[in-house]
Formats: C-alpha cells, structure tokens, sequence
C-alpha cells in the first residue's frame, strides 16, 4: 500500500519543519526511489543475536545512516549524538561527553565502561570506554541504536541501551571523497575515504581518515573560554576477504588521538580549571568470520581489542601543587554466535563472549587501585514469525571474576578478588493488525556490575593520611526491570511511531561513611522512570509545474518522561534526567540546492553542583542548526553550516557553556 497524503496533510507537515521532531538523510532520492526502498525491508544487526527486519522487532530502534553522516560531517560520535540523539547524555568541549537514553548514562571520563548505563559498541563489541568524542567516525557505515535493556545480548552496562558503530565492508567500484571546511573560531577540518572491492568482491577494502582542530571559543553571551579548543586525528580501516558468496573474513582497525584538550569551566567545576590539559588516545582491532551454511545454520565469531588512554595534568596552585595522572583501560574479548534454523520453529541463536578487561592508574596522584576483570556470557535466544506476529524470547548466564592489582601510589592497598553471577531474560512480540499499522511489547531486565575496588577495595588514598576505602563483599549488581508497548505505523516513504517504557531500577551502588570515618559502598536507593518515545521520518516528492521535482523530508524522534522518581538512603543526588529531550529537523531540496533545519530541545533537569554542593536547576533550552549545499558540479558540494542558529548561551553540563553561534564553509568531493 502506497501512502498519497493529502495537499493539506502536505502542507501542514511542511509547517512542522519548526517544531520538535528528528529526521533521517536528505537527498537520499539521488541513490534510491522511494518505491526502491520500501521494497528493502530494512535490517539491523545490533537488537537481535542475528540480523533481523526492524519491523519485526519489540525494540524502539534508530538507524543513523551514512547518508546523514556524510552530510553531517562529524568528526566523532559526539558530535552525531549532539545532532539526532535525543537523551540524557553530558557534553563538555573536547574530550568529554556521554550518551544518555531514558534516564541512563554512559561515563564519560575515564573508564572501560563498567559502570555504564548505557553501552558503547564497534560491531557488536564493547568498545572499552563510555565516551564517544574518543571514537572516530573515518570509517563508519551507519550507528544503530536500540533503546531499553540489552543485557541478554550484550551482559552488564546496558541498561538504558547501546549504541552501536557499524563498521564499512569495501565492494564494487572504488568509491571516495575528500572534504574540508573552515569557520568561526578558527575550526578546521579535513576528511578523506576510498572503499572497493577486488576480483569480483573476493577482496574488499575502506579506509578513513579525520583530522580537525579549534581554537577558544565564546559562548552565546560573548564571553571567551580559555582552554577550549582542541586538536584530534582519527582514521578507520578495514579489509575483507570472501572466499564464497556466504563467507567473510575481516580484519577492522580504528584510532582517535585528541590532543590539548583542556578544561573551560569554572574553577570548581569537577575539580577542572581553565588551564587543565587533557590528551586522549582511543584504539581498537577486531578480527570477525562469518559464514552461512546450505541448511541455512550460521556462524559468526571474532577476536577484538581495544585501548583507551587519558593522560591528565593540572597547573602549579591548584590544591597542593602542579601534577599528572595517566589512565589506561585495555580490553581483550571474543564472541561467538550460532545460529539454527528450527524448520517451522523459528530460529535458535546460541552465543558466548568472553573479555579480559584491565584497569591502570599511574602518576604523580592516583585516586583508585589497578584491577582486572574476567567476564564470560552465556545466552540463547529464539525468534519465530507466525504470519504476522514475531516473538522473541531470550536468557543470559554471566560470570564475572574481579581482582585488584598492585598499585603504585596508594598506601595500604590489599589485593583480593570477588565473583558473582547473574541471569537476564527478555521477551517481547511485534504483531502488525494491518499492513501499515503494527503493536508492539516487551519487557527485560538488565544489570550493571559492581567494580573491584566497590567489592573488594581497602586501600588509602592521599598517603597514609588519607581516606580509607573498604569494599564490601556483600554488595549486589545494580538491577533493572522494564516493560514497553507501543504502535508503529509504515507507509513507505512515512513512518511514525511512539512507545511508552516504565523502568524500576534498584540495589543503586552508593558510597556511605562509616564511624571510623572510612568509606564502604552498598546498595540503597531506587528509580523509577517512565515516558514515551516518540519518533517520525517521512520523505517525498511532489511535480509542481517546476522543471524538477520539489523533494522534503520530516523527521523527529523523542524522549518525554511522565516520572521521573529517585530515592537514595544516604545522600541527596540529582538525577541528571531531563524533563524532554527531543531533536527534529527538515530538508526541502529542488535540483542542486538542499537546505536543512536541525533543532534540539532539551527540558528542564538538575545537576549535582560542585562549587556549593548543592543541587541546582537547569533550565530548559533550545538549540538550532541549518545547513545549505550546493551541487554546481556532479560529485562536488559547497556548504554552509550554521551551528547554534540563534547564539544561544546554553551547556548540557552545569559550568561549561557550549560555543555560541558557529558558521562554517566547506565543500565535499565523491568519486
């Protein structure tokens, strides 16, 4: 069924172009007809143990492709999420950032993750860090991003949702582009990618290159940060062989380095002053087979590792004198997934991964002792299609040994190690009533582990006359339980959808003081949070008597909480969750002109304040961006980029104000 609207309905979406909403790729009618695309039923590969049709799926689901990426034009995942991820997330300038969906949160300093709520991934493998400024987008195809529990997939830190990073596969003629840009603030940046494949797409190959650079910035009511500037180079590869039509094997690589990074904020501000400097490096090599035999069955398996560094440093004259402190965060892992045909049955996916993780801290002032972390996952899941009804029914068993190790710098620090298990399950169904119209449920719980030090530590920080660090062997995950319904509808070329969650989140790891005046950690406290999400993407063309047609796209996707409860037995804290967060745009194009308008909107929250320890109000806020390309010439693209539209003073993290209004010139050539 082909979805007409109206000339009213037209006209009144076209009005929508300025208000809340998210949208998908312009210009995408150059590659595909709209006809072309329905006829691809569209496939994911990160909410479900194998690719499966996003139709099918109880999970709320979003698909940046490489055509926005392309016309992005971010240098990292950072700046993707600032610009079509509604959320929770953090950014600072630099180096620091997070993602955030339905009241949860990455980490966005130092750290493999552990302790996340919400995971970041590179093709389905944990990507050693919950800070997506330290991954490069030079090579990536397409992010994908599912929200809700993913822990049967993925183990603990999943509890909000993943974010995954799709890698490229070079096939078919060499393709590339080259690009760069210049604005305000002295912001540069160069681009540069060539894929293809070789002797009938046997081999293939992608690679990627990003540099950019900015100096000291003014927020939107003129007034400069010193320290706010920052220089990064990443690059991405990969290289593929296919023995047979269903086989491949790949080898994939990836490196970020950000270098003179610093710290704009207040001099209170999470202990950072204005003349901090951070550098941050980001690594990561995977291995990955996979193959599809004659009856159907499947196998996928891969190797991968990654590294991720900051080195920190501060002046002369802040508390006692100038320093440094170096983390390192390494991750070795394998996955392996099996997938059996059950001839009437549905499908049979049977897993395992196994990590290695490894923390260290070293320098002239540590905080925390090194530790090391063996993890395995069991899971199984089942997929069937009755007609029109798809379920999916899923249960994980994991493992996790934690140990500190030796560590240079604290005082008294006893070695020991902890395990614990722990069971995840999901269950869900898609039944779509009518050809455009599908209802959806599911509900899953999730985990975050505790870490080494939370269970095991007793170690002094500050010499022998510090704080004292006692573990507490008895302390439990963090643990999660949701439920989610909702409807979706599907015209082809317009499709909308809106869900409600409700999440109880509890055994919350907190610090609490002990009449010794030491400190242990327990579980205390609980959330509850509940809301819609809400999403539309909606793309056409319409003959108006022009010489060519008149093409416009819609989109929007939100995030709106109905409850957002906290309890805590032993401190006050805020909840860093948003009343809204919703971001939407649109794109109206005719012959080589394409114009784009980008909004964020971001509801009221509260903030741990730092400087007088208290909590404070944010207000809500609004941010606009708009985009003007130009194609004078086939394969060559002149643009405008205007970011922060109407320079507004604004920071999604208290004390660091973003840049205000940015205009930037660049152009992009493909071949």
């Amino acid at each position: 069924m082909l979805f007409r609207p109206s000339l009213f309905f037209k006209g009144a979406a076209l009005a929508c172009a300025f208000l809340p909403g998210f949208a998908q790729p312009a210009w995408s009618a150059e590659k595909a007809a709209p006809e072309q695309v329905k006829a691809l039923p569209e496939v994911v590969v990160t909410a479900a143990a194998e690719p499966a049709e996003v139709r099918k799926l109880p999970s709320t689901v979003q698909v940046i492709t490489a055509e926005t990426l392309e016309r992005t034009g971010a240098e990292t995942l950072s700046d993707v999420i600032e610009r079509y991820v509604p959320g929770n997330g953090t950014v600072q300038p630099g180096a620091y950032s997070s993602v955030g969906m339905r009241g949860f949160r990455s980490y966005k300093s130092a750290g493999i993750s552990l302790r996340d709520g919400v995971l970041l991934l590179i093709d389905g493998h944990r990507a050693g860090t919950g800070n997506p400024a330290a991954i490069p987008m030079g090579n990536v195809e397409r992010v994908e991003i599912v929200r809700g529990p993913s822990s049967v997939l993925y183990g603990g830190s999943a509890m909000g949702g993943v974010v995954n990073v799709i890698t490229k596969r070079g096939r078919g003629p060499v393709t590339g582009s080259v690009g760069a840009s210049y604005g305000r603030f002295d912001k540069r940046a160069v681009d540069a990618s060539i894929s293809g494949g070789a002797a009938d797409d046997r081999f293939g190959y992608a690679v990627g290159i990003q540099g950019a650079a900015s100096s000291s910035y003014k927020d939107g009511d003129g007034d400069r940060y010193k320290n706010s500037g920052f220089h990064n180079a990443g690059a991405g590869a990969s290289l593929t062989w296919r023995p047979s039509e269903d086989s491949s094997l790949s080898l994939v690589g990836a490196h970020q380095s950000i270098f003179d990074t610093g710290s704009p904020g207040g001099y209170y501000a999470f202990g950072l002053t204005p003349d901090d400097e951070v550098r941050n490096s980001f690594e990561y090599l995977a291995l990955e087979y996979d193959t599809r035999f004659e009856n159907d069955a499947s196998l996928r398996g891969s190797l991968y590792s990654s590294r991720n560094r900051y080195d920190y440093s501060w002046p002369a004259g802040m508390w006692s004198g100038s320093g440094n402190s170096t983390y390192r965060g390494d991750v070795l892992g394998g996955r392996l997934v099996a997938g059996l045909p059950l001839w009437g049955f549905g499908r049979l996916s049977l897993g395992a991964d196994a990590s290695h993780m490894r923390e260290k801290d070293y320098g002239s002032s540590v905080s925390q002792p090194n530790a090391a972390y063996d993890v395995l996952g069991l899971f199984a899941e089942h997929r069937a299609d009755l007609g029109d009804l798809s379920t999916i029914l899923g249960v994980r068993y994991d493992v996790y040994r934690e140990r500190l190790r030796p560590t240079d710098g604290l005082a008294s620090l006893h070695t020991d190690s902890r395990t614990f298990h722990h069971v995840s399950w999901n269950a869900g169904a898609t039944w779509w009533m009518l050809d455009w119209l599908g209802i959806k449920a599911s509900v899953a719980t999730a985990f975050v582990p505790p870490t080494a030090k939370e269970r095991a530590g007793d170690f002094m920080t500050g010499g022998s006359w510090g704080t004292r660090y006692v573990g507490n062997r008895d302390l439990n995950p963090e643990k999660s339980i949701t439920g989610e319904a909702g409807l979706e509808a599907d015209f082809g070329q317009f499709k909308a959808g809106a869900s409600y969650f409700y999440t109880k989140y509890s055994d919350r790891i907190v610090t609490r003081l002990l009449p010794d005046y030491s400190y242990t950690w327990m579980n205390s406290g609980e959330q509850r949070l509940a809301g819609f999400n809400v999403h539309l993407d909606w793309r056409d063309s319409a003959e108006i008597g022009l010489a060519k047609p008149l093409e416009w796209l819609l989109y929007g996707n939100g995030e709106f909480f109905t409850e957002r409860h906290s309890r805590d037995d032993v401190f006050r804290t805020a909840l860093y969750v948003p009343q809204y967060s919703a971001v939407c745009g649109a794109g109206l194009g005719y012959g080589m002109v394409w114009l784009d308008v980008n909004a964020r909107f971001t509801g009221r929250q509260y903030q741990d304040n730092f400087t007088s320890y208290d909590i404070t109000e944010m207000g809500a806020f609004t941010t606009w961006n708009a985009r003007l390309t130009v194609r004078p010439a086939k394969g060559l693209s002149l643009y405008l980029d205007l970011s922060n539209l109407t320079n507004k003073k604004y920071a999604y993290t208290l004390d660091y104000p973003m840049p205000g209004r940015t205009l930037t010139a660049g152009f992009r050539y493909a071949f």
